[in-house]
């Protein structure tokens, strides 16, 4: 009667033992599962993130080879600081012809 006592304790001791470890195993892939998808989620939000960033760069590139084209330099220089640009000088350049002989 011992020996069968002892043999259906064990066998619930096993079968109890095989039921937790399922259950965590079940409990871990759960676990696994929710943060792959958040992780999925976080990328997402960090690609969109990503292309608007890019975006912001191109417009800003353009607006930088907008400001410096050298017609809007000038204008700028003309009306914000009064700047005029110089008359052309004329050059008269004196050649002594005895140096040369």
């Amino acid at each position: 009667m011992k020996s069968n006592n002892q043999n259906n304790s064990s066998n619930i001791l096993q079968f109890m033992i095989s039921i937790v470890a399922i259950s965590l195993l079940y409990i871990s892939m759960i676990y696994v599962g929710n943060e792959c998808k958040s992780t999925q989620v976080d990328i997402e939000l960090l690609q969109k993130e990503k292309r608007v960033k890019q975006e912001n760069v191109k417009q800003l590139e353009n607006n930088i080879k907008n400001l410096s084209l050298p017609g809007r330099i000038k204008n700028e220089a003309k009306t914000r600081l009064g700047m005029i640009s110089p008359q052309p000088e004329s050059l008269i350049v004196y050649l002594n012809t005895e140096d040369f002989s």
